[in-house]
């Protein structure tokens, strides 16, 4: 709220739910109409992105004997968080 407003605040998002916060939504636009306890309403718009794909790359390197051991290795790009 600019200003502050007057606590206690209640929350309607354009999906429906009445949390402050929302979780595991789709890429898209949401709106959530804040509340405070005097009916001033603040309105804001809410963009969430997906992380980019992530992209393995893998590197065989066979054994040069018929049944020793050969060598395997991925490297990865994109995608976030942990």
């Amino acid at each position: 709220m600019s200003g502050g407003g007057a606590p206690l605040y209640s929350y309607l998002w354009s999906s429906g739910e009445k949390t402050y916060a929302i979780t595991g939504k789709c890429t898209g636009t949401y709106t959530v109409t804040i509340t405070d306890d005097e009916d001033h309403e603040e309105v804001a718009e809410i963009e969430i992105n997906n992380p980019e794909p992530i992209i393995a790359t893998f590197n065989v390197l066979p054994s040069s004997y018929a049944f020793g051991d050969g060598e395997i290795s991925v490297s990865a790009i994109g995608g976030s968080g942990p």
